[in-house]
């Protein structure tokens, strides 16, 4: 097990894609809750959409949908 986020915001509730490339995770990152994807290896994150009021589903379970 590897270490792919190193910084002072809360990354959480990581789902690896179906084809294992992506992982998605939520991240307050930037000052404001989103979702965000990055490559296997840690590499190339981007924020996919924001979420700034977080609703009930989203502590409890993401899954990604091909």
């Amino acid at each position: 097990m590897s270490r792919l986020t190193n910084n002072p915001s809360s990354d959480g509730l990581p789902v690896w894609s179906p084809n294992g490339q992506w992982i998605a995770f939520r991240s307050d990152r930037d000052g404001a809750w989103g979702i965000y994807v990055m490559r296997a290896d840690g590499s190339n994150v981007r924020k996919l959409t924001d979420a700034p009021v977080l609703p009930v589903w989203f502590f409890e379970k993401m899954a990604w949908k091909p």
